[in-house]
């Protein structure tokens, strides 16, 4: 790419305690201001902080709606050529903007540029958090504007980020996965399903998440054009019915076979989620008792941690 301009899109849903913070991350970096333009956009109206955004030059746009039309207002406002998205409790590294200009810059037709991410919690202390797939993270995405697609994030509510990389695989050309950390992942009570509740509320919540997840991503299929793109999404599709089936044995999986030969998905999860699906799908009365104790001992380990 000649000429490369990010912007970089934060958007803050009710929070107000993380977005300073954020924001202050996207201005500390070691690429000149002139390559980049930092948007919020959020929900609520604040004097303080709007002041520090309108002192700070960044540009600051009020929407009330789902995740997808907030993100489609702040590309609407952009003036650059690729976008860089930031949740509202995470951060940068003060290298991130550098190293996301240098490979568009660098890479002749790159479309979606994925970074490593270091979990830490409200302390700045390193927790274990490990989801390291090209497709996890908001705020470790960076995709070409014109890859987006404005009738698919008009209707995006969650499942934000494996839906624009669908986006990515829709358009075409190269993708980057690039394990260099250049961002901070905030664990923290708003970003855990499970801090505070126990194991029977954390089944009743996951399967009204699931549900969400499941009718986003149909949307997504519906939508996508290039095979490549669907058969990524269906792969999801299955991975996500795969998954909840462990707890609801009235569910279905399907896309199977695109769940287990995806690449963007990692061997080892492959796997895991087929044995178990298998042994529930053949053998329910023996392994169900027991995958479902495993995942409550994971559960109990997560809230520990």
């Amino acid at each position: 790419m000649e000429e490369v301009l990010i912007s970089v899109l934060i958007r803050a849903h009710d929070r107000r305690e993380f977005l300073v913070g954020a924001v202050k991350s996207a201005l500390n970096q070691t690429l000149d201001r002139k390559f980049y333009e930092v948007i919020v956009v959020k929900n609520w109206r604040d004097d303080e902080v709007d002041n520090f955004l309108e002192k700070n030059n960044v540009i600051n746009l009020f929407k009330e709606d789902i995740a997808g039309q907030l993100i489609l207002e702040g590309a609407k406002a952009s003036s650059g050529n690729v976008l860089s998205f930031l949740d509202d409790d995470d951060r940068f590294l003060e290298n991130k903007l550098e190293a996301v200009y240098n490979n568009f810059k660098k890479r002749r037709k790159l479309t979606y540029y994925h970074n490593g991410y270091s979990a830490v919690d409200d302390s700045g202390k390193p927790v274990s958090f490990l989801h390291n797939t090209i497709d996890f993270g908001m705020s470790n995405i960076s995709i070409i504007k014109k890859a987006l697609r404005t009738d698919m994030l008009a209707r995006i509510s969650f499942f934000q980020d494996p839906i624009v990389f669908s986006m990515a695989l829709d358009y075409g050309e190269k993708i980057v996965d690039d394990k260099t950390k250049l961002t901070e992942y905030l664990v923290h009570q708003s970003t855990s399903n499970f801090l505070g509740i126990n194991f029977a509320e954390y089944k009743e919540r996951s399967y009204a998440s699931y549900k969400k997840y499941l009718d986003n991503a149909n949307m997504a299929v519906s939508l996508l054009k290039r095979r490549r793109a669907k058969n990524y999404m269906k792969a999801i599709i299955g991975d996500l019915k795969m998954g909840r089936f462990q707890f609801n044995p009235e569910i279905k999986p399907d896309h199977v076979l695109n769940f287990i030969t995806c690449r963007h998905i990692p061997r080892k999860r492959r796997w895991i989620q087929f044995k178990s699906y298998m042994a529930l799908k053949l053998f329910p009365d023996k392994f169900r008792p027991i995958i479902l104790k495993k995942r409550e001992e994971q559960f109990k380990a997560g809230k520990d941690n």
